[in-house]
């Protein structure tokens, strides 16, 4: 396994009318789960991608926390 830094994960992706909240914003869990897709790419990259299925154990994520601001 060798990590891939300095290489960022790179997921193009369009904004979809179900990501969007009543005012027209990309709903705040949309943000979360797109830092979860990076993350799942990520492990793919370094060879960690099916490690759940292969090993009947796999990496959590206990805690996520983002702060928004207004633009």
């Amino acid at each position: 396994m060798q990590l891939l830094t300095g290489v960022p994960i790179l997921i193009v992706r369009g904004v979809e009318a179900a990501d969007l909240d009543g005012h027209g914003y990309v709903d705040p869990n949309v943000c979360l789960r797109w830092c979860e897709d990076s993350r799942r790419e990520y492990l793919a990259e370094i060879g960690l991608g099916n490690l759940a299925a292969s090993q009947r154990y796999g990496l959590v994520v206990s805690s996520m926390n983002a702060n928004f601001r207004r633009a």
